[in-house]
């Protein structure tokens, strides 16, 4: 009897410790579904009885936090995660040095050179410009007001 809701115990804090390394909360859901168990055993549940408890009480706790989550991030949650993700770059700023004669210029952001192009409508000047979207590998940017 001890000696099986002892092995649970440890799946428990392993499980959770897991957790804990990796962020996953399915590894947090498991663990107390190990504590669970461990209670079960404790009690006297039989070998199956404790492997049952512990299936059950996971797929359940999995289940739930799936459909908690879904319902969270409502039905476009990987929609919006995306368009975000797509338009990361959005409303940074960069320093504009000079522009060639095809109208476009080299940037430094985020470590690297990107090219750029002015938003339509707008000047080619030195100074301080915002992104405002992307053409391909090309940072669209747009002229910060001076206040």
């Amino acid at each position: 009897m001890w000696d099986s809701s002892l092995a649970w115990l440890i799946a428990a804090v392993v499980l959770a410790g897991a957790d804990l390394m990796f962020g996953t909360v399915y590894l947090l859901i498991l663990g107390a579904a190990a504590l669970i168990t461990c209670g079960a055993a404790f009690i006297g549940f039989g070998l199956y009885a404790q492997i049952l408890c512990f299936a059950v009480c996971g797929i359940v706790g999995c289940t739930l936090l799936s459909l908690f989550k879904r319902k969270l991030g409502g039905s476009h949650g990987k929609e919006q995660t995306a368009q975000s993700l797509q338009n990361m770059n959005d409303g940074n700023t960069v320093e504009v040095y000079e522009w060639d004669h095809k109208g476009s210029t080299d940037v430094f952001y985020r470590g690297a050179h990107w090219q750029a192009q002015p938003a339509e409508g707008e000047e080619n000047s030195p100074g301080l410009w915002k992104i405002v979207g992307m053409n391909g590998n090309t940072l669209i940017i747009k002229k910060v007001k001076e206040s």
